[in-house]
């Protein structure tokens, strides 16, 4: 990937078409679209990011309210929490697109994750649930890094169910989506057919088109 591509962050309105990761983690992490060729980032607020986390179901939707109301209340700083999320999704962009190209590990990246991974403990605890033990959220809206606690929680956990052989970014040109491929066949290539899968169908059909009419 292109590190030296400068990100426009952009007013977005989210639709169900942009949640195709699969998982809530790669949904995050593709809340930057074009890390290719003109990456762009749709989270322009943390209000934003908090109507993001609603889309996803990521924490209970009352607590989810109560931190829209405090935000809106102007009760809490909201951009240094802000800034760390955004940090912390290029650093799962990072671990995520070595593991799907199998290249090395940054220990440092490691290191920075384990913190985070740590911290997110506070806002979890062990519950029982008939005859089995289950993760229930146990955070409040007066902690403004409870989303970012939430994610490093589900990344780590995604991270060592590593499904080596679904997990895939998208081949689209200006797209490098993450997404887990759930087709039977395993052979899904693109974020979605009706975009980046039918865009890169029709540069094919025109290349061809070029040539054979070059050949002629």
């Amino acid at each position: 990937m292109k590190d030296s591509l400068t990100v426009k962050t952009t007013d977005h309105q989210f639709i169900d078409a942009d949640f195709i990761g699969g998982h809530p983690v790669l949904d995050f992490i593709n809340t930057v679209t074009g890390r290719d060729e003109q990456p762009q980032d749709w989270l322009d607020s943390y209000e934003k990011l908090v109507s993001w986390a609603k889309k996803v179901d990521l924490l209970p939707l009352d607590t989810l309210t109560d931190l829209s109301k405090k935000i809106a209340e102007n009760n809490v700083e909201t951009e240094p929490a802000f800034l760390q999320l955004k940090e912390l999704r290029e650093e799962l962009f990072s671990l995520f697109y070595s593991l799907i190209s199998k290249q090395a590990l940054s220990a440092e990246l490691l290191e920075q994750l384990e913190k985070k991974w740590h911290a997110s403990y506070s806002i979890h605890r062990l519950v029982k649930i008939n005859d089995k033990i289950a993760v229930s959220i146990n955070g409040s809206a007066a902690d403004i890094l409870l989303i970012e606690k939430r994610i490093i929680y589900l990344a780590v956990e995604l991270a060592c169910q590593f499904p080596t052989n679904r997990l895939r970014i998208c081949k689209g040109t200006n797209c490098s989506w993450l997404f887990l491929d759930s087709s039977k066949a395993g052979r899904r290539c693109w974020c979605d057919m009706k975009t980046c899968g039918n865009t890169s169908k029709a540069r094919r059909f025109m290349v061809k088109k070029k040539l054979s009419n070059t050949s002629s």
